[in-house]
């Protein structure tokens, strides 16, 4: 198949030359990984909740609580 532009652009549907991989030096690429978690995400969840609750509990308990 051809494709349709052909007909519109044919100086673009002209073949190149062909291409040449030039050897590009290696990049030092140690450290752009994902840095690792120090704890487990239930770990986090127990820490965050835990947080939460102890945040709530030093609010002075107003009149109308029960």
């Amino acid at each position: 198949t051809t494709p349709g532009s052909r007909l519109l652009f044919p100086e673009l549907s002209e073949p190149t030359a062909p291409v040449r991989a030039s050897r590009v030096p290696t990049a030092h690429t140690g450290g752009l990984t994902m840095p690792r978690r120090k704890t487990t995400r239930a770990q986090d969840r127990t820490r965050r909740i835990q947080r939460e609750r102890d945040l709530n509990d030093s609010y002075p308990k107003s009149a109308c609580a029960t």
